[in-house]
């Protein structure tokens, strides 16, 4: 099985934030998936649109003969910037779970999208095989007027039948600013908030951590010392994952960032 995971920023993210969340996945990525860290000017969903078109499945007809197939992927695993496996077992999980044929990851709630409380699998964390993203049919993972970004996967996967796994806030350091109580999910589920850690809410079990709104003032700190604290823990690690070098970063940019 070959999988790899994806991780986009833009050029507001300090460059620690980045280099913290290399160290981390590759502490705890005992696979050695290639891992992808790709800096981008372009919208979250239309990036996670042009990774497909790098794996050699078209989404977008603008993008085809611009973003040539490099890899041939059969798990595509996406996190954003700020979002770090807790363990050596997290990413391997994540990733045989979609293997499987499930798509998978933490679960998230679009408060300000009236549609009926949908839960879905945000690409926060997310793992989708690249069989899965062909049978519901390869949709962008821009927002719609039921959609945040990627939430048309969990649509289009609970219309075929898939199995979606969706990991519960099991614990979260401290409550936004919009929402002094913590963000809602569905109702009778618990909140999430910034720090949020992600994982199996029958056992327990810590998956991974998500900081959330990085870009604002103090989370760039949150998340460096959260990882400074993984990268230093009692644990495997796992040698140096696979990533775009400077010039391949460039020419994904060159090729896709300037819509």
């Amino acid at each position: 099985m070959k999988a790899g995971i994806f991780s986009f920023f833009m050029s507001n993210i300090p460059g620690e934030v980045v280099e913290k969340q290399r160290k981390v996945v590759e502490k705890f990525n005992k696979s050695n998936y290639p891992f992808l860290q790709i800096q981008t000017t372009m919208p979250h969903g239309m990036s996670m649109d042009g990774a497909w078109h790098l794996n050699g499945v078209e989404v977008r007809p603008e993008f085809k003969g611009r973003i040539p197939s490099q890899y041939n992927f059969d798990v595509m695993m996406f996190l954003d910037i700020d979002a770090v496996p807790l363990n050596n077992e997290a990413i391997d999980r994540y990733v045989e779970e979609a293997y499987n044929g499930a798509l998978v990851g933490n679960i998230q709630r679009t408060n300000h999208i009236q549609n009926r409380q949908h839960t879905f699998v945000a690409p926060s964390v997310m793992a989708i095989s690249t069989s899965t993203f062909l049978t519901i049919g390869k949709p962008s993972a821009m927002e719609t007027s039921r959609s945040d970004v990627g939430e048309e996967y969990t649509w289009l996967s609970e219309k075929k039948g898939i199995k979606v796994i969706k990991y519960m806030p099991l614990a979260f350091e401290e409550a936004p600013a919009e929402a002094p109580q913590g963000w809602n999910l569905a109702d009778g589920m618990p909140k999430y908030g910034l720090g949020t850690t992600f994982g199996d809410i029958e056992t327990g079990k810590e998956t991974f951590w998500h900081n959330f709104q990085v870009r604002l003032a103090g989370q760039p700190e949150r998340f460096i010392r959260k990882c400074s604290e993984l990268v230093l823990s009692v644990g495997d690690k796992y040698g140096k994952s696979k990533h775009l070098d400077s010039n391949n970063s460039s020419r994904l940019e060159k090729n896709i960032g300037s819509n």
